[in-house]
């Protein structure tokens, strides 16, 4: 949550079960919401900032989640060769390592140790949801696609600057398994992917 302003503020409340850094300090800043517990959850969430005599309210969703990500340099286009891009994303990668969030904004590099330009990234992780209409959100450069239970759900399987894209499904209660593929062709490079209720605050 970004913080705008020039004056001290203070975080005055937070919903159960949700932590927020720092607590208090001089605006700009940026406070950090996180979620207590382990395992995976998607909770909405409520926090209530004092600062210059206002009091400020940002409400959201977190989405608590372990991810697998795995990266792979490519040669061949993965617009242009499917069953290329699936034998890469099959074999072992350069790259592996564990993240809570799909968030990141490289800008005009890439993931440590992955060439900036011409490499190709899959998350995978498991989500024990209660049963609803959900709403997932991409932002990337350059292509994605998300895959739950195995079935494409979201694809811009294309060329672009820094884009976002929405999709919504129905999921039963239980768990969910969310696969996120991407690949980076060249230039500005962003990878982000958010799950909430499609009921949640936009």
């Amino acid at each position: 949550v970004h913080l705008l302003g020039s004056k001290p503020f203070r975080v005055a409340s937070a919903s159960p079960g949700i932590e927020v850094s720092p607590r208090e300090g001089t605006a700009p800043a940026v406070l950090a919401v996180t979620g207590s517990g382990a395992g995976s959850s998607i909770r909405p969430f409520r926090i209530e900032v004092e600062s210059d005599g206002k009091h400020l309210v940002a409400v959201g969703t977190l989405l608590t989640a372990e991810w697998d990500v795995r990266w792979f340099p490519w040669t061949k286009d993965p617009r242009e060769d499917a069953p290329a891009f699936e034998a890469l994303v099959a074999g072992d990668p350069i790259v592996r390592k564990t993240f809570p969030a799909l968030d990141f904004p490289w800008q005009g590099g890439g993931p440590e140790g992955v060439p900036a330009d011409r490499f190709a990234t899959v998350a995978e992780t498991t989500l024990t949801l209660p049963a609803g209409r959900y709403r997932i959100r991409t932002v990337s450069d350059d292509g994605v696609r998300v895959k739950v239970d195995g079935t494409t759900v979201l694809e811009n399987w294309t060329w672009h600057g820094p884009t976002e894209d929405t999709a919504e499904e129905d999921l039963s209660a239980g768990e969910h398994r969310v696969r996120v593929e991407h690949f980076e062709l060249d230039g500005w490079a962003v990878l982000r992917c958010s799950l909430e209720p499609a009921s949640a605050h936009r």
